[in-house]
């Protein structure tokens, strides 16, 4: 009996080192479904604001080349909004600037032509049709709408 009660205790026993990774297991799934989730909605937030960026770049270069009546326009085309110089989309069109959509949200149109663009008219930059824009992820569902004013909002 002495030699139990004056030994030393060295080390860890088994039942607190499987408890200690049981926790630290617990702490690394909770901290792996955090992430997920922050990256699906950091996706979905940035696809939302880029498209209403491109919006706004659209209606404002067309507002600001009025003098020589260019109008401007978005067109969706394989996980990329473009805005791009003209009344119709063709494929040669000048792109003034290019939005890459991660794979993970999905874009929708309804409302606009059958080959997913429209434009803005000068000199006033009103839409040339309305319509709405749906993006969606697994963080959920937004709405653009897209009035014939030019202006959008989004639900």
């Amino acid at each position: 009996m002495e030699y139990q009660a004056n030994r030393k205790k060295n080390g860890f026993t088994l039942i607190e080192i499987i408890i200690v990774t049981a926790i630290t297991a617990i702490l690394a799934l909770g901290s792996t479904y955090g992430a997920i989730y922050f990256l699906a909605s950091a996706d979905y937030n940035t696809s939302l604001h880029n498209i209403s960026t491109a919006l706004e770049t659209a209606r404002d270069y067309t507002l600001v080349h009025y003098n020589n009546t260019t109008n401007y326009g978005l067109v969706l085309a394989a996980h990329k909004i473009q805005v791009y110089a003209g009344s119709t989309y063709n494929g040669s069109n000048t792109i003034v600037t290019s939005i890459t959509i991660p794979n993970d949200v999905t874009i929708t149109w309804s409302g606009f032509n059958s080959n997913n663009w429209f434009y803005f008219t000068s000199p006033h930059a009103t839409a040339s049709n309305d319509g709405t824009i749906t993006i969606t992820s697994k963080r959920g569902t937004k709405t653009v709408k897209l009035s014939p004013s030019g202006s959008d909002t989004i639900q």
